[in-house]
């Protein structure tokens, strides 16, 4: 591999700049888009496509093994639908789907089914401590922990129990910070 600074040794590094100047016809096409700058969120483009182009089809899938065939005024019902209102606990039992194998253009598989029932359990973060995992993590057991000279009371783990509503006064929020790996850094103290 070559280095630009093998080519020319004597060069300065500069920032490279870029512009645009839009044509007459894209200026048009820009102004056309602008009921985008509305939006605020990705998901408001449903209303917006069921309204202004109620009878574009936006899924067109003859060949799947279920074939489907939506307008967007269709998608945005089912999305409306599904976003209506907020499941409550009891109907999200910690069961996990059946994990399904599919091949191009979604036709089941040979296989259709992963042989293991609880196969999503498998890369699921919260297996260790889910009500409904058999997978069993080696998890910290300390039930008090010295800090600043003192000792403080701590729930192991295992023994916090999952799946409950907590409500309070979320005070001291520290974050949230996008860590290297991509996740998500959050603290706080919550107080009765």
């Amino acid at each position: 591999m070559i280095a630009l600074g093998d080519l020319f040794p004597n060069a300065v590094p500069t920032a490279a700049r870029a512009s645009w100047s839009p044509t007459p016809r894209e200026q048009v096409a820009l102004a056309a888009r602008s009921h985008v700058d509305d939006f605020s969120r990705v998901d408001e483009m449903w209303p917006w496509l069921a309204a202004n182009h109620p009878e574009v089809m936006a899924v067109d899938a003859p060949h799947a093994a279920h074939p489907e065939r939506f307008s967007y005024r269709e998608l945005e019902g089912l999305y409306e639908k599904i976003h209506s209102r907020d499941p409550s606990i009891e109907e999200c039992p910690p069961e996990p789907s059946p994990l399904r194998f599919f091949e191009r253009g979604g036709i089941p598989a040979d296989t259709p089914v992963h042989a293991d029932e609880r196969a999503r359990c498998t890369r699921c973060d919260y297996r260790g401590i889910c009500d409904g995992s058999d997978h069993d993590i080696e998890l910290p057991l300390e039930t008090r922990v010295e800090r600043f000279g003192h000792s403080w009371p701590v729930t192991p783990i295992g023994e916090i129990e999952t799946r409950t509503s907590v409500i309070g006064e979320v005070v001291g929020l520290q974050g949230p910070e996008i860590l290297e790996d991509g996740t998500i850094s959050m603290e706080f103290t919550l107080q009765d």
